[in-house]
């Protein structure tokens, strides 16, 4: 094993072999002189075959180069090394070992350098597991958004395109049954198109929304954004019949996006009024008052409520109390209020129904 060369360290053999670690020694002339039982229980070779570089053979060879520059390195500047690296073992697999070595001297001069190997290969699997794993939770995070976004669009853009069709049928019932009356038709059409407009504002906002990016802020009067809803509000098809009251201050300006702060109250009136859906004396109010330096928005119904359980979870994705609800418009109410810096929640309302509250920050 090459006691020949170490025969002065005579006594520190006889230890040196009883460790259950591989030890190794590279001289001054960076010539392996030196090495275990351990070692060589591991790689299967002798002294004579693994003397000088020829121990480099067993580096997997993606790791050679890397752990060459490494010693090399620590070699010339005479300091401490490690390295993480692929070793062949006796019966032809490679292991992952820890390498790890420190010069040393005798009388004073540079005699070489002594190390350790440490199998690490569990370790680095269990790495290499968890890598993997991290990774495809970032794909399923990625399929989850997309999934999401997905789901956004289809929600949100299902009440425009709604007004859409009924504007278009109402053009085409002018035109084929009342003859040519352009000022009506023109009216139709113009209705139309904004609802296209809008129905691409919501894509777009939507996609802002799950890139986590801000959508495009102007300082805007509140009371005048949210009554920008109040066409769609009304063409909901559960709208009929139900009495819908406004109640909003004045004063109230923020910095906003007036197209997301619409489609957030359009979310929860609609809401409202699929939950007052055939009940008599059914009454939807929309308030906005000032909470120190907070609007504070509310949509009350006289609906059936949402169950105290429900209150805390029901701004989660695919959380709904509808029998065939997506689950994804409140969430994206909550994305718009939080995103705004503001919050929702739900309270039960004093003579039932539910009244869902949102916030604001007002600009100074």
């Amino acid at each position: 094993m090459g006691s020949e060369a170490v025969d002065e360290d005579g006594p520190f053999l006889e230890l040196a072999d009883s460790v259950p670690v591989m030890l190794w020694r590279i001289n001054s002339t960076f010539d392996c002189d030196w090495a275990n039982k351990a070692w060589f229980e591991f790689t299967g070779g002798t002294l004579p075959q693994q003397t000088g570089f020829a121990w480099l053979d067993l580096v997997h060879p993606d790791d050679s180069d890397r752990v060459v520059e490494a010693f090399g390195r620590a070699f010339e500047a005479r300091e401490k090394v490690s390295v993480e690296f692929r070793i062949r073992r006796v019966d032809g697999r490679y292991r992952w070992v820890l390498d790890s070595g420190s010069p040393y001297f005798r009388d004073g001069l540079f005699a070489g350098f002594i190390g350790s190997c440490v199998d690490i290969t569990e370790r680095k699997e269990a790495e290499q597991r968890t890598e993997a794993l991290a990774a495809e939770m970032v794909r399923l995070s990625r399929a989850e958004a997309l999934s999401s976004l997905a789901t956004a669009i289809v929600h949100d853009l299902a009440q425009p395109l709604q007004a859409i069709g009924a504007y278009a049928e109402g053009v085409a019932e002018i035109l084929a049954n009342r003859g040519p009356s352009s000022e009506e038709a023109i009216a139709g059409v113009n209705e139309i198109r904004e609802a296209a407009a809008r129905a691409a504002g919501i894509v777009r906002n939507c996609r802002s929304l799950a890139a986590g990016r801000k959508s495009e802020r102007v300082r805007a009067d509140v009371a005048a954004v949210l009554r920008g809803a109040e066409p769609w509000i009304r063409s909901h098809p559960d709208a009929a019949g139900v009495s819908i009251d406004w109640n909003l201050a004045s004063g109230l300006e923020a910095e906003l996006s007036p197209l997301e702060i619409e489609q957030l109250l359009i979310n929860l009136a609609s809401n409202a009024l699929e939950a007052m859906r055939g009940m008599p004396g059914a009454e939807l109010r929309i308030a906005a008052a000032r909470w120190g330096g907070l609007a504070i928005v509310s949509v009350a119904d006289t609906g059936r409520g949402v169950p105290p359980d429900m209150r805390k979870i029901i701004f989660r994705s695919l959380v709904t109390t509808k029998p065939k609800g997506m689950g994804i418009g409140l969430y994206v109410c909550h994305a718009i209020a939080t995103a705004h810096g503001g919050r929702i929640w739900v309270e039960a309302g004093a003579e039932g129904g539910a009244v869902f509250k949102f916030t604001l920050p007002l600009t100074p």
